[in-house]
């Protein structure tokens, strides 16, 4: 066994595992023997990895398409986890409006909430405690350059992820006192499926997107080697996080993220 399935093994859970980053958090953990509970809303995707994985890689998987919103979310995950010992959470699913506030409705703000902050607060609160116990284990919170700072066409979703990344600074520090390894790893733009849907072709390179491979593999480095507590990937992300948070005022910070906003959706 592996020193990383040995910490963080026997088995993972995933939020948000059956597309681009998720879907490789799920490839690149089964490639180090971890079991997968893996979670996302379409099915057909879903199970298309979790196949894919389980034959590769011959380890146990678990799937199970699940409404990251609902109100009895945690009864869900204790029946879904049963007696597994979940050593990793990966809590990778987010929920995304981009356009003007006065556009978006008041039941999507909601839904960004409840998926990007109150979801990882109920993974957290599951799998933790049995987590300090052991005193052993880990936590991988996906998070975003946008949660930096405040940006027009994406304030609530923003304003969630810098919610996800100060959570994890909080925790690393609290939990691993505990053995309980925390870690927020910051992605920048991400040749994802999603990415690819809402972001107009001929302006994508302007975003100097990441694989999503490399997403991850730099993310459970990060996380094996102590990086934490927030971790963000790609020289290119470091270099506009050094810009924006050192150069440059809170209120130039805005703007320029902002403007470069509205270039690549405006």
């Amino acid at each position: 066994m592996s020193y990383f399935s040995d910490r963080y093994g026997p088995w993972a859970i995933i939020a948000g595992a059956s597309q681009g980053i998720g879907e490789q958090f799920s490839r690149q953990l089964a490639a180090k023997g971890i079991n997968l509970i893996m979670i996302a809303r379409g099915l057909q995707d879903l199970q298309r990895v979790a196949e894919t994985v389980r034959s590769e890689f011959g380890i146990e998987v678990e799937t199970c398409s699940l409404d990251l919103s609902a109100t009895d979310l945690a009864e869900q995950l204790e029946a879904l986890a049963g007696d597994r010992e979940i050593g990793l959470v990966v809590y990778n699913a987010t929920y995304s409006y981009i356009g003007p506030f006065h556009e978006d409705t008041a039941d999507s703000r909601q839904l960004s909430v409840d998926v990007n902050c109150r979801g990882p607060l109920v993974f957290i609160d599951a799998f933790s405690k049995p987590m300090v116990q052991r005193k052993r284990g880990g936590i991988i919170l996906v998070s975003s350059m946008s949660g930096f700072q405040g940006s027009a066409l994406v304030s609530t979703y923003a304003a969630t992820k810098s919610f996800v990344t100060t959570l994890a600074e909080g925790l690393w520090e609290e939990l691993r006192h505990d053995g309980v390894d925390v870690i927020a790893c910051v992605a920048g733009a991400t040749r994802t499926p999603n990415f690819n849907r809402l972001t107009p072709a001929d302006r994508a390179g302007s975003a100097f997107p990441m694989e999503p491979e490399e997403v991850v593999s730099q993310s459970l480095v990060a996380l094996e080697n102590g990086k934490g507590p927030t971790y963000i990937i790609g020289r290119i992300n470091n270099l506009v996080a050094f810009v924006l948070r050192r150069c440059l005022s809170r209120r130039g910070a805005v703007e320029f993220l902002s403007k470069a906003t509205r270039k690549l959706y405006g």
